[in-house]
């Protein structure tokens, strides 16, 4: 044994998994949809947003991309077209729309009042009932 009690041995590997969760390019929680969980995985997007919504495409399973503080885009050649829906930050959706391929996709909600982008794999949006005024967010109801 490493540590002097089960106490010590437990804090630090709290601390190893937080560390590891946060390095992971996952979200810790995962879609909820008007306060219900699902199985889809968030990536949660920064910087260099391309890189990831180019791989998004049908052989990834049950993953979604979140865009925060961002009402603009701009995508040029895609492999897949993708669902694309924004939201405000009251994760109330707002506005829902498509992204084709092979085309350079501009968008621009700031009009709208989306503060928070999320891109499905396409007919996602369709398959998980999210409509307007639903409720999109990354944590449950309590």
């Amino acid at each position: 044994m490493i540590y002097k009690s089960k106490k010590a041995s437990k804090a630090v590997n709290k601390i190893c998994v937080n560390v590891m969760t946060r390095k992971s390019i996952y979200f810790r929680r995962n879609l909820c949809i008007n306060g219900v969980s699902t199985k889809i995985k968030i990536i949660k997007i920064k910087d260099k947003a391309e890189d990831f919504i180019y791989d998004l495409d049908q052989n990834s399973k049950d993953v979604c991309l979140l865009l925060e503080h961002t009402s603009k885009i701009i995508l040029s050649n895609l492999k897949t077209d993708l669902d694309i829906v924004g939201t405000d930050y009251y994760d109330k959706v707002l506005v829902k729309g498509k992204l084709f391929a092979n085309k350079e996709n501009l968008i621009n909600w700031t009009k709208q009042g989306v503060r928070n982008i999320w891109l499905f794999k396409l007919n996602y949006s369709r398959k998980l009932f999210i409509r307007i005024n639903s409720t999109l967010s990354t944590k449950e109801a309590i």
